[in-house]
């Protein structure tokens, strides 16, 4: 039977309504209808044009089921990585060394799986091969493969390699020094399912929440971010065709709540310093400008406040607007 656009039409809207589809499961579910539609008008099977279809097909975005999504469930935050680092260090093995260099290199982790020591020149790592799997026919077995390309055309990439990395580099040759594949335990190519188990044991091991490998991969593009690092770079380094890429599903706040808080305070707070030595002026001219400028912290170097504190000794300061708590002895 032909199927008319009309019927095509009306599948793709109920598949949608019936099975709750993300915009993401969409995409997948596109994927697969445009390969069968394409396939179809090989053999003649049909003349219905699959991609004219899909351009003419508009769809709102309220029929997708919206996921909320916890951004700290996206990234690792800056005060895990380290504690992650170090775990890691502290456990030597290829498969933990090869998820601390994906860290440090934003690679995705087929491409981690299908590196080789000959990619690496001098602080230039050369992305050019991936793993992928499929189902097998013995039983549904999942079969892990080497093939020459990349997921994308950007996928096929030089990435500059910082010291860090490179010193990662040179510990996983030290314990893999004669396999032809970087990652490689006990003469076995390490394969993505490792990856990620081996990841998921370290969260446990320290008691935070669980995060796969492809979390690394956007922790290493919201850094870049933070950083502001040139988007050409950023680019670059992440295999994307547009920054947009990057910003809109890879970019994600990681930094711990008091650190933020430090750093909008340090950027926004309004400070006055005064070198007044009477204390009835310093008094005077204090209230006046918590009254009328009212920056964020007024800070007198004149008066000390009190004869037990030195000159040029440091003393803490609160962010309230009084007198007696802002004088310090000196600078």
């Amino acid at each position: 039977k032909c199927i008319s656009e009309d019927e095509l039409d009306i599948f793709i809207r109920a598949t949608i309504a019936e099975k709750e589809l993300t915009q993401k499961a969409y995409a997948n579910f596109r994927t697969i209808v445009r390969g069968i539609f394409k396939y179809a008008k090989r053999k003649k099977y049909t003349d219905l044009s699959i991609s004219t279809f899909f351009q003419d097909l508009d769809l709102s975005k309220r029929m997708f089921r919206r996921v909320k999504v916890d951004p700290k469930s996206q990234v690792f935050q800056e005060s895990e990585i380290p504690k992650l680092i170090e775990w890691l260090n502290h456990n030597p093995r290829v498969s933990n060394f090869g998820i601390i260099l994906a860290l440090q290199t934003g690679v995705r982790t087929g491409e981690l799986a299908a590196l080789k020591f000959s990619d690496v020149e001098g602080n230039m790592l050369h992305i050019q091969r991936q793993e992928i799997k499929y189902k097998g026919s013995e039983k549904g077995k999942l079969i892990h493969e080497i093939v020459d390309n990349c997921k994308t055309e950007a996928g096929d990439r030089y990435i500059y390699l910082t010291d860090s990395a490179l010193m990662t580099i040179q510990k996983i040759r030290f314990m893999n020094p004669n396999g032809e594949y970087m990652m490689t335990e006990n003469g076995k190519r390490v394969n993505t399912n490792v990856f990620n188990g081996r990841l998921k044991l370290a969260c446990e091991k320290l008691g935070i929440p669980p995060r796969t490998m492809h979390k690394l991969r956007k922790t290493y593009g919201t850094t870049l971010i933070d950083n502001g690092v040139d988007e050409s770079l950023i680019m670059s380094q992440m295999g994307h065709k547009d920054i947009s890429t990057t910003r809109k599903y890879y970019y994600f706040a990681n930094k711990d709540k008091e650190n933020n808080i430090f750093e909008n305070s340090e950027k926004n707070i309004r400070l006055l310093i005064t070198g007044i030595g009477n204390q009835l002026t310093a008094i005077n001219l204090t209230q006046y400008l918590c009254n009328n400028i009212k920056p964020d912290l007024i800070v007198n170097v004149g008066y000390a406040g009190s004869t037990d504190i030195e000159i040029g000794k440091w003393v803490n300061i609160s962010r309230v607007y009084n007198y007696f708590k802002f004088n310090i002895g000196g600078t």
